[in-house]
């Protein structure tokens, strides 16, 4: 403040003078240094405040040793509870939520937060004693399941953290999907029947049986969840449904053979499969000749075959025919669990994307298998291997007698090699979903084997990394999809390294020998550089750019200097930093630790500033 005392006392020595000022003029002369002064002090409390900013609104957790601290602004607490685990936050409430080993069951855990009160950090509080594991929470409540010995199964709990209240809302709970404000779903096990029910009101309410499948996406800014349900469990299809909070659930398809949900993007565009047959990705290549006459066939009674001479011969092939039967059943069943697993597939299916508010159908004769990029929001579309079947390759009676002579793993490696074998390659395709109906285009002098499809976020841009035929460096092309499917174009060769940052790709481009080189980003239309003299970088989950340069290693540690792309500007923002400890959040933030000379240290980034939190860190665990 050495700064700030020379401007009061220049200040105030000026004030002293005024009384040989006329009355009206030491009056304006007064409220305007009033004003000053006010001014001065909100442009330093501003500054003071932006310059701890970094230690005032972070929620730290980290390993000190053998201790786990928990960091809240700028408080600290040591935790004295060991094997303390399972650490969540929430960003609108300063606390911290976690299990420990219970003391009372050790299959089961104690549930625990701390908080912030009156500027300071609580002890550890209890929630509940011997809960299962995983929990959740939002908008200061905890959702967890309790076991009950008196039920002898998991009750679904709700515990209000500023009431310290604890909910009830149901025995025999398996799962618990939280819905953000409005409530939860879970599931119930009815023998080997799961059940999806909602809890919103006073009353839980029954939503579905026979499920098999939930996503559940209830931090969304419009929390909601998919189900795959399975009526016939004979079929191979499943009927799924989206819901949306409290609402009703909403039919999107009922023959869904594939889901592409690792693909989904919240608010974009999910991805399926259907197919008109059952088993169509086997009986299209192999013929089942038998199919119709196994249908009926029963197992024959030795009182209709006897006579006055004992069992005849007709019962011992109706018999033998029976027990043929039987083996054809098992390898139809085997089949069905191959194609279960994905272990293979024919393009016979049908691709369909869901926006949220309506299904568009984007492609026939597809295999999910080789679906090489989706886009993420807007128009659906998809990049796919064009392929045609050689039906029928084999029959059912050269697996049955595959099966008499070698067993039944001998007929499923048989049959894999044989439906693998029917598909022919007719080259890349990409397939546009429009209002007026699907649109094919041609992706010519893409090899697949060599080539990583990535869609802008929007969907608009297609980029293709390409793999030299020599070396490990590849080269950049861009495709514009917006309405229609433009000649692909290069942007850059000797790629070391990729990946995609909303509607941009961002490459580290190095020549061959060399270790280092520079970071660009690419929108579809203009090559921005990011970094030079880069050994690597990466782009996290929100969709910052961290920038590694000087790679050196430290006990099978990678370390490197760590270099923050801020409002498009690089920031060195730390040292020696152990990769591996790097954390980031959505304002640009990250926390990680540094080796000073064998000792570690904990800093966090913010804005253009670095500040060290304390030495001797062994490990980042939660960072908010």
């Amino acid at each position: 403040m050495p700064q700030f005392s020379k401007i009061k006392n220049s200040f105030f020595s000026r004030f002293s003078a005024l009384k040989n000022i006329p009355e009206k003029a030491r009056i304006a002369i007064i409220v305007s240094a009033a004003a000053v002064i006010v001014l001065l002090a909100v442009v330093i409390t501003v500054l003071i405040i932006t310059g701890n900013n970094v230690e005032k609104n972070s929620v730290l957790v980290y390993q000190k040793g053998d201790s786990t601290v928990i960091r809240i602004n700028d408080k600290e607490l040591i935790l004295n509870e060991s094997g303390a685990d399972g650490f969540k936050t929430e960003n609108k409430e300063k606390r911290v939520y976690y299990t420990v080993p219970s003391e009372y069951d050790d299959e089961l855990f104690d549930l625990y937060y701390v908080g912030i009160e009156k500027g300071e950090i609580t002890e550890p509080i209890i929630i509940d004693f011997a809960v299962e594991k995983d929990f959740d929470i939002a908008n200061g409540k905890v959702y967890y399941r309790k076991y009950s010995s008196e039920s002898r199964s998991d009750e679904g709990c709700i515990c209000d953290i500023e009431s310290n209240k604890i909910t009830e809302f149901s025995t025999n709970v398996d799962e618990i999907f939280v819905m953000g404000e409005e409530g939860v779903y879970f599931t119930k096990m009815h023998g080997d029947n799961k059940v999806l029910y909602s809890f919103f009101e006073d009353t839980p309410k029954e939503i579905s049986r026979n499920i098999i499948e939930i996503r559940s996406f209830g931090k969304a800014d419009k929390p909601h969840l998919f189900y795959e349900s399975k009526p016939v469990p004979s079929k191979n299809s499943t009927e799924l449904y989206i819901v949306y909070g409290s609402s009703a659930p909403e039919l999107i398809c009922d023959n869904a053979a594939q889901i592409m949900y690792d693909e989904y993007v919240e608010g974009g565009n999910l991805y399926y499969f259907t197919s008109s047959q059952e088993s169509v990705s086997w009986s299209y290549v192999i013929s089942d000749n038998f199919a119709e006459s196994d249908k009926t066939m029963t197992k024959p009674n030795r009182l209709d075959y006897f006579d006055l001479f004992g069992v005849t011969e007709a019962y011992n092939k109706a018999y033998v025919a029976y027990q043929d039967k039987l083996i054809r059943d098992e390898i139809r069943q085997e089949l069905d669990a191959v194609v279960a697993k994905g272990d293979f597939a024919v393009p016979v299916y049908t691709a369909f994307a869901y926006n949220g508010e309506s299904v568009a159908r984007i492609a026939q004769d597809v295999d999910p298998a080789r679906v090489y990029a989706v886009a993420p929001k807007g128009t659906p579309k998809i990049v796919y291997e064009m392929t045609a079947v050689k039906a029928e390759k084999t029959d059912m009676a050269t697996l049955s007698g595959i099966a008499a002579r070698s067993g039944m793993d001998e007929v499923i490696t048989y049959a894999v090699n044989i439906v693998s074998e029917s598909v022919e390659s007719k080259g890349m395709a990409i397939a546009l979903g429009k209002s007026g109906g699907s649109v094919n285009y041609e992706l010519k002098d893409y090899d697949k084997s060599r080539t990583q499809f990535r869609f802008s976020e929007n969907g608009n841009i297609l980029f293709g990394i390409v793999k030299d035929t020599v070396g490990n460096r590849s080269t950049l092309y861009v495709t514009d999809v917006t309405e229609n499917v433009s000649d692909k174009k290069t942007v850059s060769s000797g790629i070391s390294s990729f990946d995609t940052q909303k509607d941009s790709v961002v490459y580290l481009k190095t020549d061959d020998g060399k270790s280092t080189g520079d970071i660009f980003s690419f929108d579809g239309k203009e090559t921005s550089k990011i970094s030079n003299a880069a050994v690597d970088f990466s782009v996290d989950s929100n969709d910052c750019i961290y920038v590694f340069k000087d790679y050196n290693g430290f006990y099978n540690e990678p370390l490197a200097d760590y270099y923050a792309y801020d409002d498009g500007e690089e920031v060195v923002a730390g040292e020696n930093v152990i990769i591996s400890t790097l954390k980031g959040r959505a304002d640009g933030s990250s926390a990680f630790i540094e080796n000073r000379d064998g000792e570690t240290v904990l800093r966090i980034y913010s804005k253009g500033k670095t500040t060290d939190i304390c030495q001797g860190a062994t490990n980042i665990i939660l960072f908010n």
